[in-house]
């Protein structure tokens, strides 16, 4: 029992410190020194880097090297990774069509307007790319599916391990996120699904695929909202 409090405490503890530690630590950094955004971007890559390396360090502790072996891909795997991109859009449009009425902002956003007065700016952009399309999928991946899912109700006919994995997963996100119901359902929910496709397939690879393809995917969608915008209040639209 004392062994599972202590796990508990660990992964709720690391949990945050995986969300918050890497962007706060740079902006007070930055702040101390009048370093620009850029070099809050090179900051958190590295801690970044530096905290996959450590998710590593513990799978291997943890003797769960075997979730990286190549896994063949059945055809269950492949309908269930359409369903996962289905309910992911659903999702992601219900949270559009909320949060566009309620103000948007982070826990970090003072700080990153004190550091935006030394400008720079463009190695940020590239470094936030970096991070968001493919080391924070990973390093998620590794940690709340991989890790998470077998250290704690491994199996559990309860699917406690789903649910535990994906309340680890919302707690992460909202960590930095302005914290509302919008948010919260959206993080443990998109957590649950991505939580109980890998129990099904036990594929961490087929697992980091879906992420980064979806982070991508909201990443190039972001784009082409804005250029669509910019397009049609330039050339279309008329006072």
């Amino acid at each position: 029992m004392k062994k599972l409090a202590c796990s508990f405490i660990f992964l709720i503890f690391f949990t945050i410190l995986l969300a918050g530690f890497p962007e706060t630590v740079a902006l007070h950094i930055a702040i101390l020194f009048k370093w620009n955004l850029d070099a809050v971007g090179v900051m958190v890559l590295v801690q970044e880097i530096l905290l996959l390396f450590f998710i590593i360090y513990l799978l291997k502790r943890a003797n769960l090297y075997s979730i990286f072996k190549k896994k063949k891909i059945r055809r269950g795997d492949i309908l269930g990774l359409l369903a996962l991109c289905f309910i992911f859009y659903f999702l992601t449009h219900i949270r559009q069509e909320l949060v566009q009425y309620m103000a948007r902002t982070t826990m970090n956003a003072k700080l990153y307007s004190k550091v935006g007065i030394w400008t720079g700016g463009k190695l940020f952009e590239i470094c936030s790319v970096l991070i968001t399309v493919l080391i924070s999928p990973i390093i998620e991946e590794l940690f709340y599916r991989g890790y998470v899912m077998s250290r704690i109700f491994v199996k559990s006919k309860y699917y406690l391990d789903v649910l535990f994995s994906a309340s680890l997963f919302a707690l992460g996100h909202m960590v930095l996120l302005q914290r509302d119901w919008v948010n919260l359902s959206f993080y443990f929910l998109s957590g649950f699904a991505m939580s109980l496709f890998y129990r099904y397939c036990k594929n961490i690879q087929l697992q980091i695929f879906f992420h980064i393809s979806w982070n991508v995917y909201t990443f190039i969608a972001s784009i082409w909202y804005i250029i669509y915008n910019w397009i049609y209040f330039h050339f279309f639209f008329y006072r």
